[in-house]
């Protein structure tokens, strides 16, 4: 995403930052705090929402007085653009009437202001639009794109990149809010508070982006972090809203503006917790759904990609006698299954296509060690399954060398 202010406009902003506004100006972070705190809020729920810079531009540009206006046509567009259903609702019963509110309270403050306060405004709002892209820009940044590893279709593990990748762009929106607040704020009341909730979205996106400990994680954890996270950041976001109004209240502005500026909180923190239940609900029913499209490609994955129907059942010689004969009907496959082991064992067993003690303790082993993959494949030793086959045969296939001795000590630790 590219800039799209030049250097005088950033060379105002710090000018603006050193030096504290007076009047009425100084109540612009407030109307901004709550603007952008509604608009980051619908944007973190529509994908790959593209209008970033032209939106920033068209507040700019308008001139004071018609900044409301702006704001809630904004605010409608997105809202608009919502493919939920049930959140699209809750949007446009709260938070598109909430901004409408605001707006209402900023024509109220402007009938006071002087054509100098005005100008005064003015500023204070393409420093505060500036502060919000530049924090958003920066909030994306900070997590690398390549912090995902596409592992090899073998040995890929579901640690629901997407789910995450959609939390991380919730997170970002609401860090560009909160850190648009701390680099603009109305007090140094609310600029500690808000560096304290930046900080708790930073550990939350470092938690998502990390992809080797989602790796590490067993499959409830991971499921499990799915439905905490959300409820997390919707935590910090009300915590937001509840230091943003305490502002409000505490700001000194006119009561007729005040009491708009509250009416307009308590409308948007309804909604926003009325948006994070339905969140929670859909992220449990997607819960369920991958769970029911793992298992079916993971079907999938057996029966086309590993063939496990090309193998059958081989049992120890100590079950089924044949098992142990040179000439047996399995020697060329037991001898087989030896020798791919050994590539992979410490201490190796002779390759002879008898199933005896010695091939029954490396199956096992090496079972063990593909169990880490697919639990299924565990197995005491005794029977070299189709599904153990097939899965040892194809990492071997793939040059799966390091693969194999990583699980191998992997499970030897875990004992």
């Amino acid at each position: 995403m590219k800039p799209f202010l030049d250097f005088k406009s950033f060379a105002r902003l710090m000018e603006a930052e050193e030096s504290p506004k007076e009047g009425v100006a100084s109540f612009v972070p407030l109307f901004l705090n709550l603007y952008f705190q509604a608009y980051g809020s619908l944007v973190s729920k529509v994908e790959d929402y593209k209008d970033l810079a032209p939106d920033m531009q068209s507040i700019i540009k308008s001139e004071v007085d018609k900044k409301g206006d702006i704001f809630n046509g904004l605010v409608k567009k997105i809202a608009g653009l919502i493919k939920d259903e049930a959140i699209k609702a809750e949007a446009n019963s709260s938070v598109v009437p909430a901004v409408s509110m605001i707006g209402e309270a900023l024509n109220d403050l402007l009938k006071t202001a002087s054509d100098d306060d005005k100008k005064k405004i003015q500023e204070a709002f393409t420093d505060g639009v500036v502060n919000y892209q530049n924090s958003l820009i920066k909030a994306v940044k900070s997590v690398n794109e390549s912090y995902f590893i596409e592992l090899d279709y073998l040995l890929e593990k579901n640690t629901f990149k997407d789910q995450r990748t959609d939390l991380i762009k919730n997170a970002n929106t609401l860090e560009a809010n909160i850190n648009s607040i701390i680099l603009n704020p109305s007090s140094d009341r609310i600029k500690t508070t808000m560096t304290e909730l930046s900080g708790e979205v930073k550990k939350i996106k470092s938690e998502l982006s990390d992809d080797s400990a989602w790796e590490k994680m067993k499959r409830k954890e991971r499921k499990d972090k799915l439905v905490e996270i959300p409820a997390k950041i919707e935590e910090i976001r009300v915590k937001q809203q509840e230091a943003i109004n305490s502002e409000v209240v505490k700001s000194g502005v006119e009561k007729t503006v005040s009491k708009k500026l509250e009416a307009a909180q308590a409308k948007m923190e309804e909604g926003n917790k009325k948006i994070a239940e339905i969140i929670q609900k859909n992220v449990e029913a997607a819960k369920v759904k991958t769970e029911e499209k793992a298992a079916e490609e993971t079907a999938e994955f057996k029966k086309d990609k590993l063939k496990v129907d090309d193998y059958k059942e081989i049992v120890t010689g100590k079950k089924k006698v044949e098992n142990l004969q040179k000439k047996g009907p399995n020697q060329a496959t037991i001898q087989k299954v030896q020798e791919t082991m050994n590539k992979y064992l410490d201490k190796q067993i002779k390759a002879d296509g008898l199933y005896g003690e010695g091939t029954e303790k490396a199956v096992e082993a090496i079972s063990k060690a593909l169990a880490l993959i697919e639990p299924e494949a565990k197995s005491d030793g005794k029977s070299m399954t189709p599904l153990f086959q097939a899965m040892l045969m194809k990492i071997d296939e793939k040059g799966g060398k390091d693969t194999i001795k990583k699980l191998l000590d992997k499970a030897a630790s875990a004992k």
